[in-house]
């Protein structure tokens, strides 16, 4: 809820006259064009305010919004409605009441409107800022998350080769020893056999395989 519309929900009316309008005589009515046309200012690039700010102050002061220089601000005006003075009075006569301190003030009620439409719209801004802020931070996330996993997929795609390289290296050399010790066997039967012609078979030095 903007600040305007906070304050009016409280009671306040602050749109021009209408058929039976009881403002107070001499109070001019507000033309609502102008009322809401407020100097235009540059649009924040960042912030240095975190979305857990405990209260909109300091979002109004990093926009640059102030209350008016008489002090009859929109917040003034809401201070007001909350106090015992006006707190118990009905919609009309509250109403009244307002415009008639704003009145013996020499404050307009299109300053208090201007206030709030300023920082209607640097509530709005600064929610621009922030989403473009989380957009931003959520694509570099994504980017970086998508890089990890390509890496994760590279590193697991060499792991596998790697695994298949060594255990097909270690087969081959299963393969090997095995074809090694066929013919080990072979050669020491050849050579038993050719002792064999020359000393006993309980005395041959060349072991059975």
């Amino acid at each position: 809820m903007s600040p305007l519309e906070e304050l009016i929900g409280k009671g306040v009316q602050l749109i021009g006259a209408t058929s039976g309008d009881s403002r107070l005589p001499g109070q001019p009515g507000p033309d609502l064009a102008e009322a809401f046309a407020v100097a235009s200012r540059p649009p924040l690039s960042r912030s240095t305010v975190g979305l857990d700010v405990p209260d909109w102050n300091a979002v109004y002061r990093e926009a640059g919004v102030h209350p008016p220089p008489h002090g009859y601000g929109v917040d003034r005006v809401g201070e007001m409605l909350e106090t015992k003075r006006f707190g118990s009075l009905d919609r009309d006569t509250k109403r009244k009441a307002i415009l008639a301190a704003l009145d013996a003030a020499g404050v307009s009620v299109r300053d208090v409107i201007q206030d709030a439409v300023m920082r209607d719209e640097a509530l709005e801004a600064f929610e621009t800022l922030k989403q473009r802020e989380v957009e931003d931070q959520r694509g570099r996330t994504e980017g970086r998350m998508q890089t990890i996993q390509q890496e994760l997929e590279t590193v697991l795609r060499d792991s596998n080769a790697e695994l298949e390289r060594l255990k097909r290296g270690t087969d081959e050399s299963v393969r090997a020893f095995a074809q090694f010790q066929d013919r080990r066997r072979t050669e020491e039967g050849r050579l038993r056999q050719l002792l064999s012609h020359f000393v006993r078979e309980e005395e041959n030095p060349i072991p059975v395989s």
